[in-house]
């Protein structure tokens, strides 16, 4: 949200409409359906790209891969976030 605020104050983009009219008006706003879809949609957003650096953003989204690929179910949730926090 911050590298969004900082995009949008950097290229002076004056504020819309409230978003939820935005998104009922123009199916091209709705939002990624599943982690896959928006980590290819962070990966693709030249913006993004620009503020955080093309080398954070490629190491972010593979290490969200694999933990969506590796590090699933309950057994890996207790024993490495609870055993961990």
């Amino acid at each position: 949200m911050i590298g969004a605020g900082l995009g949008g104050m950097l290229q002076k983009i004056t504020p819309s409409e409230p978003a939820l009219q935005a998104v009922h008006a123009n199916e091209s706003l709705q939002l990624p359906r599943n982690q896959m879809d928006a980590l290819r949609a962070f990966e693709e957003n030249a913006l993004l790209n620009e503020i955080f650096g093309h080398r954070f953003v490629r190491l972010y989204c593979a290490n969200k891969r694999f933990e969506a690929a590796e590090c699933t179910g309950a057994n890996w949730t207790l024993e490495h976030l609870l055993t961990r926090a």
